[in-house]
């Protein structure tokens, strides 16, 4: 116990002698950093964020037209991890720093000549510096953007968001549209096919066959009671329909159950083209915004405070032990 008294004794006679000299050292150099870390020497960046939750991957035509609309999986629901890592690969795509760069002229900005040798790879290094996306604890996702002006951090936060929801739908629309080729051209085929089938019924028609299973029954009874009467004329008369019948009543029966197929084709066709026109036409948008970038009213960077603290207790530390080794240089030097 004494021992470890005298040596913490020993430390305070140390630090007391040499107090001034650590001291002084510590306080200039926590002075000169507190000088060349202001704004006359490095430039302020100010940092702007917008944060948003990404909704559930849905069509218009599953979240409203579907009969299934307003179910647990409607398009009110908020997405979750997969939902999220495929905005977030939006978000750090190139087509979106390209747009962005060209819309804020960046190359110029960062100070970067377009002409110069990897003037591309320079200003992605750049921009990656600047601007992050990342995925939050709670599965929202985070856009930041430090730049030396405040308005235009919190513009590209802003449109990098909405520029990455136009480029999702734009990629759903695409894909919609391939689908409503394929199924109005499917559509119109079906359409026109049963418009031939109901021609080819107008024509038989005209023969007086309409409907060969009940009229074969009719014609019958007919027949029977036209030849238990005697009655020629009437005989005749059946006769000739039931030559019409038998040539052209097997063809109106196959006809008339292939309109009944096709129209209940038709149909299932065209509720599916509502559906896929609504796709094509009608984009939900792919987030809910939570936090839209405001523009920021101090600087992120550099923090002066912390950077004049930590140099102060760097040079403290290290002083101490300069001092301490010069101290005992002569009793390091004969041991």
């Amino acid at each position: 116990m004494n021992e470890k008294n005298n040596d913490f004794i020993q430390v305070m006679r140390f630090l007391w002698k040499w107090k001034f000299y650590i001291g002084g050292i510590s306080l200039a150099v926590a002075i000169i950093t507190a000088i060349f870390s202001g704004p006359k020497f490095v430039t302020p960046r100010f940092e702007a964020y917008s944060v948003f939750y990404p909704s559930s991957t849905m069509s218009v035509s599953r979240g409203l037209l579907a009969e299934n609309a307003y179910s647990e999986d409607d398009f009110l629901s908020i997405g979750e991890g997969e939902e999220a890592e495929q905005l977030l690969q939006i978000l750090q795509s190139d087509i979106i720093a390209n747009k962005i760069k060209k819309r804020y002229k960046l190359m110029e900005h960062y100070g970067i000549d377009p002409e110069e040798k990897y003037a591309n790879h320079k200003f992605g290094i750049k921009f990656a510096k600047n601007v992050k996306s990342k995925l939050t604890e709670y599965t929202s996702i985070k856009v930041s953007v430090r730049d030396i002006d405040p308005v235009m951090a919190a513009n590209i936060a802003n449109d990098m968001v909405e520029i990455m929801d136009t480029i999702r739908n734009n990629i759903l629309k695409s894909r919609a549209l391939d689908g409503l080729k394929i199924v109005q051209e499917d559509f119109d085929a079906k359409k026109a096919y049963v418009q031939s089938l109901v021609d080819s019924m107008n024509s038989i028609a005209q023969y007086g066959v309409f409907d060969f299973q009940g009229q074969s029954e009719a014609l019958s009874a007919a027949y029977a009671d036209a030849i238990s009467k005697g009655n020629q004329t009437a005989l005749s008369s059946v006769e000739r329909k039931l030559d019409a019948l038998a040539k052209y009543g097997p063809t109106q029966a196959w006809l008339a159950g292939e309109l009944e197929f096709e129209l209940d084709q038709l149909v299932k066709l065209r509720a599916k083209l509502k559906q896929i026109k609504a796709d094509a036409n009608n984009m939900i948008p792919t987030k809910f915004v939570i936090d839209r970038a405001d523009v920021p009213e101090r600087k992120a960077f550099p923090k002066r405070s912390l950077i004049t603290l930590i140099s102060f207790f760097t040079t403290l530390v290290f002083s101490t032990l300069v001092f301490a080794f010069m101290e005992h240089f002569g009793e390091i030097k004969k041991s």
